[in-house]
């Protein structure tokens, strides 16, 4: 304990007093469902802004969470092994979750959110009295790059852009069936859909059947619609803030199957989107480069709109890097005819097919050289 007392005195924690922020309404301790040590669950009133890495050091875990209004938690009696106890300590731009350890116990601790990103989950394990090179292939195993989530657009009830007789719905379920197939014979990798009949599934279902399945890419196909007929190309967006009115468009089109859903999308505005990105900013930036590879591998014979973004409903959920790539325009004649026929479904395919190998390859050696 006078560890503990020790680290609270040397942090100088202050009252925290910024409006508005979320407020840490419980703390929750039980043991990991694989027997794997203790985890912590914070229950928030709002999604955390942002939290960083847990420190371990002098029997005691740290985890700082970033835009939390709490008052302080009194020390907590916890009788799982290695925890001893935990106390929340305020301060003035982050609380601090304090665990003290029961001596000598060697422990590695992470800390992740959930699906939904109301509470974040601090998990404990007792570290194996081993060298610590012998943990890192099990560590980086846990990130490979082994399951990739494919997303076709639309689906049952909600046919999503129909013109010149294609259905968006068909077109997406067409080519996301063409490109996982490759990425599992190619590239090895586990391949989950979304939907692999014409079937309905909400924008938040999406995202949550991506977490479920531990996906670490995940990539959302769709065709585009205009008024103009002549409006052709292609665009890939990422989570974020729209810049251009002609982002917005796309996003509130795609984001209109929500008419369809019994869900509520109330939590999902702009403070929230700005919070979500900034919480996830080490994702958005391998999903910035894997739009970049996208629209780069349609080539010259494809005009590309560019990269984009935008508060995608369906990307917001998934708690990994996350693109959704517009693979053309269904309301131009001549682009319709091309995403319908076996020929185009084959080439876009294989140009979504190269951006995932090669952002598979970066991927891998970014862990390896244990880059976020």
């Amino acid at each position: 304990m006078k560890s503990l007392i020790f680290l609270l005195l040397l942090c100088g924690a202050a009252p925290f007093a910024a409006s508005g922020a979320g407020r840490i309404a419980e703390v929750q301790i039980g043991a990991h469902p694989a027997g794997e040590g203790v985890v912590l669950r914070l229950r928030l009133t709002e999604p955390v802004q942002g939290f960083g890495q847990p420190v371990v050091r002098e029997g005691v875990v740290a985890l700082k969470l970033y835009g939390v209004h709490t008052e302080r938690i009194a020390e907590q009696a916890a009788a799982l092994f290695p925890v001893q106890g935990y106390a929340v300590e305020a301060g003035p731009r982050y609380a601090t979750l304090w665990v003290r350890l029961a001596p000598g116990a060697p422990v590695e601790a992470a800390a992740y959110r959930d699906a939904g990103g109301s509470e974040v989950l601090l998990h404990i394990a007792a570290r194996p009295p081993a060298a610590p090179a012998p943990e890192a292939p099990a560590l980086e195993a846990r990130w490979n790059l082994d399951t990739v989530i494919i997303d076709a657009g639309h689906g049952g009830h909600d046919t999503g852009a129909t013109a010149n007789g294609v259905r968006e719905k068909d077109v997406t379920l067409a080519l996301a069936q063409r490109l996982g197939a490759r990425i599992r014979r190619e590239l090895g990798l586990a391949v989950v859909y979304t939907r692999d009949t014409d079937t309905f599934v909400s924008l938040r279902e999406r995202g949550r059947r991506a977490n479920a399945a531990g996906g670490k890419l995940f990539i959302s196909i769709h065709a585009n619609a205009a008024a103009a007929p002549a409006a052709a190309g292609t665009e890939t967006f990422f989570l974020g803030l729209h810049k251009t009115d002609a982002a917005r468009e796309v996003m509130e089109r795609e984001n209109s199957v929500v008419a369809y859903e019994a869900e509520t999308y109330a939590d999902m505005d702009e403070a929230a989107l700005i919070r979500r990105t900034l919480a996830g900013s080490a994702y958005l930036k391998k999903s910035e480069a894997l739009a970049g590879a996208v629209e780069a591998a349609f080539g010259a014979d494809r005009h590309s709109r560019g990269v984009k973004q935008a508060g995608f409903y369906v990307l917001w959920n998934a708690s990994m890097p996350a693109v959704l790539v517009e693979v053309g325009f269904v309301t131009n004649p001549r682009e319709a005819a091309f995403l319908s026929s076996a020929g185009g479904q084959e080439r876009v395919a294989d140009a979504i097919f190269r951006s995932v190998a090669l952002f598979q390859q970066q991927y891998q050696s970014d862990l390896q050289a244990g880059l976020p």
